[in-house]
């Protein structure tokens, strides 16, 4: 299928659709969305590009599909990466991404302007795993939200 990205209401009428990247690709995107660049910019789209495409490169839209930011989450990656936008940090919203399988389950955080702010390994205790991150290979789909009030801010990972 096109890298393409749909936007819709609530009640599920198209308001805008636009290729995140080239027609041509068929590596497969993930899509987030929240408002990264402050108080009352509307919600901005992240897209995480892949496997295939650059090195797991993230795209940021503005809802008419502008893009406004365009960087890469884990230099020399190629198996692509998954996005979520989310507050992690009081009262900030942050671009976070975790690559696909075949790597380890790092997820990074990155600010409005796409530099990293924040870098935390998923599932470092979990049996047969421990803290040997080389046995687990198959990445994260990555969320962001502050699941514990205004005092916690989350991520989370599968």
């Amino acid at each position: 299928h096109e890298p393409r990205v749909y936007v819709f209401t609530g009640w599920g009428g198209q308001l805008t659709t636009w290729l995140a990247a080239p027609v041509t690709f068929r590596g497969g995107i993930s899509v987030g969305a929240g408002e990264i660049l402050g108080s009352n910019s509307g919600a901005e789209i992240a897209v995480g590009i892949g496997p295939g495409e650059g090195s797991a490169r993230i795209a940021t839209f503005n809802r008419d599909g502008t893009m406004l930011l365009n960087f890469f989450a884990f230099v020399g990656w190629l198996g692509g990466t998954n996005v979520a936008i989310g507050e992690v940090s009081a009262g900030v919203n942050r671009i976070c991404a975790s690559p696909k399988p075949g790597a380890s389950p790092r997820v990074r955080c990155f600010n409005s302007a796409g530099v990293q702010t924040s870098e935390v390994f998923a599932f470092r205790d979990q049996p047969n795993v421990g803290g040997d991150l080389a046995l687990h290979r198959n990445g994260a789909i990555v969320g962001a939200s502050s699941l514990g009030g205004q005092i916690r801010f989350d991520i989370t990972a599968a």
